[in-house]
């Protein structure tokens, strides 16, 4: 009977300490994404997952396409394809013409057949007329941002706007040109479900489209997290990059952070973090920035 006890009491023990590491270990995966760091960084850096997009050429039966989007027709000829580990991120770029002989070059993805990006490139068409008369506002051509995706865009209607852009005057479009960028949110968190849209305040429509990860995230299927926990594991792999590389002092802060779902179908936060780093005890702080990525599940 006493080793009955003896061996019940071990077997608790170990239970208890496996209980006790597995309660105080932060068991998420936290990945440096290459190439994000500057090549003489002072840090211990490792590329350990690559989210670079790559491009190469696909042997085609026909290289010639035709088709149409909103209020225009793009009329293409295959030049490349591009692809990245991001869930579905996979376009087949053309170059041609629009409806009205406009030079564009547009993307078309691959799993879905729809026209996720495009740019045209605009002649300066209004080089005779009165700029100032014909210039829209910014809430004007925020307006005409947001009609062109509701018309255009993905069936979610979700998408926050969260950054503009502006640049005063560009020659090429003879006027204000205005950068939205809209994306979807989950708990106040960005996601790479992303719609860029550059309009032009002299001629009021959309010049530059751009769609990523489109219907990708769903928000059901996330895993449950504790925002603390990651918190400190990004806090640890920072320690683990910059604590025994020699610098006198580090210090950061989290300059992005975004939700994106990658290839593998798994749910991941990419962190964007801004290092400020003190070589020696008398130099001044010099910046860096290091992306990491943290998978959220098993």
């Amino acid at each position: 009977m006493k080793k009955t006890y003896f061996y019940i009491s071990v077997v608790l023990i170990i239970a208890m300490f496996f209980a006790t590491v597995s309660c105080g270990t932060n068991n998420f995966k936290v990945y440096e994404i290459s190439g994000t760091y500057d090549s003489t960084s002072w840090g211990t850096h490792k590329d350990e997952y690559d989210l670079s997009v790559h491009s190469y050429v696909e042997e085609l039966s026909n290289k010639n396409t035709s088709v149409s989007f909103g209020q225009h027709t793009f009329i293409g000829t295959y030049k490349e394809t591009t692809s990245s580990p991001k869930y579905q991120d996979k376009m087949r770029k053309y170059i041609g013409t629009n409806e009205i002989g406009e030079k564009v070059d547009f993307s078309i993805h691959v799993a879905s057949g729809e026209i996720q990006r495009y740019a045209i490139t605009v002649p300066p068409a209004f080089d005779k007329q009165d700029i100032a008369e014909m210039q829209h506002s910014q809430e004007e051509c925020l307006s005409i941002a947001q009609n062109f995706i509701k018309e255009n865009g993905p069936s979610k209607s979700n998408y926050t706007l969260y950054k503009t852009k502006c640049q005063d005057y560009v020659p090429e479009y003879n006027g204000a040109l205005y950068v939205f960028y809209f994306c979807t949110m989950i708990d106040d968190i960005k996601t790479d479900e992303e719609i860029i849209v550059t309009v032009s305040a002299a001629a009021g429509r959309v010049e530059y489209y751009y769609a990523s990860l489109i219907n990708a995230i769903e928000p059901a299927n996330i895993p449950k997290y504790d925002p603390k926990k990651i918190d400190e594991v990004v806090s640890d792999k920072i320690d683990k990059i910059y604590k025994d590389s020699g610098v006198y002092a580090y210090t950061y802060e989290i300059s992005d952070l975004r939700m994106t779902r990658l290839e593998d179908g798994k749910y991941y936060l990419l962190y964007v973090v801004g290092m400020s780093i003190t070589q020696t005890e008398n130099s001044h702080p010099v910046g860096e920035r290091v992306e990491l990525l943290v998978q959220l599940g098993s």
